[in-house]
């Protein structure tokens, strides 16, 4: 049964009206009260029919299927839903989106707005073109949140449920996502595989002498004239007698001359011949 919205309507009607009613007056800060209370109740005007959800859908609002949560855990926004076509608006009637939560019932409710505009330079470290709605300025400017969506600046009104860290704070502590409703964080990589040690007395392809583990060897071969072990892509130098090489044949035995001369790799063992 999808409830009637009239009397929620009359009274959005009356409370704009009140607004637009109010004599004008300047703030401390210059703000023009009367001018920001006008333009909040044409939200109220502009946004009322959107308390049914189907009616937000059909103005072209399209929703995500996550409810969006800050994981640092000051709130949340609920289900963002996007009409691009107002993006880059500062018109108090046509918001770049629409923000939901879920009610009891299983049905989505409206309960805030925002307002999206690209930055004019793409430059995060520039704001000389930052816009004003109510006589508030836009946050950032932001990097986007999904691929594609450009460098911007944004500003939330919280008219439909009331925020406890302000009106125009970027996360509702009011608002909650159910469990299981906001979007899966991705799986963490898992760490390599630890390298298996060999047991004591058996060899390898990297020609560890029998009873030796690769663990166990020492820094420094100290085979009579295993100084003449080469490096292919390098040549000999009396640094390299201070490392460890590893044949490249099957087992210690192999790690002889060959072609005249021992052809042995870095970090590994020859057994003395």
């Amino acid at each position: 049964m999808v409830r009637n919205p009239t009397p929620a309507l009359a009274a959005t009607a009356a409370l704009a009206l009140a607004a637009v009613a109010a004599p004008a007056s300047a703030s401390p800060a210059g703000i023009d009260t009367g001018r920001a209370s006008a333009d909040r109740a044409t939200v109220y005007r502009a946004t009322a029919p959107f308390q049914r959800h189907a009616a937000a859908v059909k103005a072209g609002y399209v929703p995500d299927k996550y409810c969006i949560e800050d994981r640092a855990g000051s709130g949340a926004l609920g289900y963002p839903h996007f009409n691009h076509a107002y993006d880059n608006s500062v018109d108090p009637a046509k918001p770049a989106a629409l923000y939901y939560e879920d009610d009891a019932l299983g049905r989505k409710r409206l309960v805030g707005v925002q307002w999206l505009v690209y930055d004019r330079d793409q430059d995060t470290g520039t704001d000389d073109d930052r816009p004003k709605l109510f006589g508030r300025p836009f946050t950032g400017p932001h990097l986007g949140h999904f691929p594609g969506q450009p460098v911007h600046y944004a500003l939330h009104l919280w008219l439909w449920k009331k925020n406890p860290s302000g009106t125009f704070g970027t996360y509702n502590p009011a608002v909650v996502c159910l469990p299981g409703t906001t979007r899966p964080k991705p799986p963490r990589p898992h760490p390599p595989e630890p390298v298996p040690r060999m047991a004591a007395g058996t060899s390898s392809s990297s020609g560890s002498p029998p009873g030796r583990t690769q663990d166990s060897l020492p820094e420094t071969n100290t085979r009579e004239g295993n100084s003449s072990c080469r490096n292919p892509r390098r040549k000999a130098s009396p640094r390299a007698r201070s490392v460890r090489w590893i044949s490249i044949g099957a087992g210690p035995d192999t790690c002889g001359p060959r072609s005249g001369e021992p052809i042995c790799y870095r970090h590994s063992w020859c057994s003395p011949s």
